[in-house]
């Protein structure tokens, strides 16, 4: 006789990937709004590095997506959900190192 296994339904970490996801794409638009005003203040100062820094900014959580969604179609379900929630974190981090380094110059 031949045993088929079942595999648990993913459903809440395919809901879980599609939720986080949509919102480190939300966070790409103040990602947007911060290199206009990095490359209207910051590319003809000293501050290049943070411009460099804000330009390859959505670098990390695309590939925190693209690995989120390889480790789910490989049933690493853990690895997935916790690869699509850091996919949020970059936006936070890249705001505080903005707040600590540029705005603490302008005061």
């Amino acid at each position: 006789m031949t045993e088929e296994i079942v595999q648990p339904k993913r459903t809440g970490l395919l809901i879980w990937l599609i939720v986080s996801q949509l919102m480190t794409l939300i966070s790409f638009t103040p990602w947007v709004l911060t290199l206009i005003i990095s490359t209207i203040f910051l590319l003809p100062s000293a501050y290049w590095p943070l411009f460099i820094l804000v330009l390859i900014f959505p670098a990390l959580p695309i590939a925190m997506v693209i690995g989120a969604w390889i480790a789910y179609k490989r049933r690493k379900n853990i690895l997935a959900a916790v690869l699509s929630g850091l996919a949020i974190l970059p936006l936070p981090i890249l705001a505080k190192i903005l707040n600590l380094t540029v705005f603490q110059g302008l005061h």
